[in-house]
């Protein structure tokens, strides 16, 4: 469904809704894209490493200012802050991300709820 970015390629069976499966699916597979030497945790460096979503960047304020939260991401999932996100760690931070934007805990997550939790 154009125009519905990242959404969409979690909304696995199209029906509009990113179910608790399919974030959970979709955070294993990110997990997995990030652990580029397979070995179960994921570096700062790898974590910085995997651009997802669009790969345009012709406004370098714009990247740096993404690049600088995506960073600031990491330490907070690092739970036993020993310098390295395990799979636990990353699918602890999924879960908790998706119910904060699952405002009315019915097990999904709509465009809006998604879109509303980026924008605060």
């Amino acid at each position: 469904m154009p125009g519905r970015g990242r959404f969409a390629s979690i909304d696995a069976n199209e029906d509009g809704y990113v179910s608790s499966e399919e974030a959970a699916s979709s955070a294993d597979m990110v997990f997995s894209a990030m652990d580029t030497d397979d070995d179960g945790v994921i570096t700062l460096d790898e974590f910085m490493a995997v651009r997802m979503g669009a790969q345009i960047a012709v406004n370098p304020d714009r990247q740096a200012l993404m690049q600088a939260r995506k960073k600031a991401r990491f330490d907070p999932m690092d739970s036993d802050s020993d310098g390295s996100v395990s799979k636990a760690e990353f699918m602890a931070a999924s879960k908790a991300h998706f119910d904060a934007a699952d405002t009315d805990q019915d097990g999904k997550v709509t465009p809006w709820e998604i879109r509303a939790s980026i924008w605060n």
